[in-house]
């Protein structure tokens, strides 16, 4: 859709013009963005796990931690 634009002559005219496909592009850049989000995700699965087994008291105490904070926040804001 081509808007018709107006000047009183001071000033150039700028066309706007719509995209030709921006479906096709869009969609890809979608399933680009997932796949990286997966990957990373899996990536962080990965290395979860793989310090929960090396550092298992660590883990625990961080557990713990993040728990004791986020329910002090919730105390708090209730």
């Amino acid at each position: 859709m081509i808007m018709p634009h107006s000047s009183n002559g001071s000033h150039r005219r700028i066309a706007i013009k719509e995209p030709q496909s921006t479906t096709g592009h869009a969609e890809t850049t979608t399933e680009r963005v997932e796949a990286a989000l997966t990957d990373m995700q899996d990536v962080v699965r990965v290395k979860s796990t793989e310090f929960i087994r090396q550092y298992p008291g660590a883990s625990l105490l961080l557990a713990a931690a993040v728990g004791g904070v986020l329910g002090w926040l919730i105390k708090r804001r209730g």
